[in-house]
């Protein structure tokens, strides 16, 4: 629905937002969880050892430098219009 709405919108506007809205209802969920992937990416090595643990799944802290979990690793930062 993004792309396809910047057929008709060149940038992120509030009209933009609606249209993919209205194609997608799921769109403010989806930018949601894109946004806290992008900010745990920038954060992970300040993060407590404890909860870079509780993030990768183990019972143990997870000292600094740790590598970020498979599904981090690449990640883009994304930087969203409000």
């Amino acid at each position: 629905g993004h792309e396809l709405a910047h057929t008709f919108y060149l940038d992120h506007s509030p009209e933009f937002w609606d249209l993919v809205r209205s194609v997608c209802s799921k769109t403010d969920r989806a930018r949601a969880f894109l946004e806290g992937v992008t900010w745990l990416a920038g954060a992970w090595d300040d993060l407590p050892p404890v909860e870079r643990g509780q993030l990768m799944g183990r019972d143990e802290p997870v000292p600094v430098p740790a590598p970020l979990p498979e599904p981090l690793l690449g990640t883009a930062r994304l930087e969203f219009d409000d």
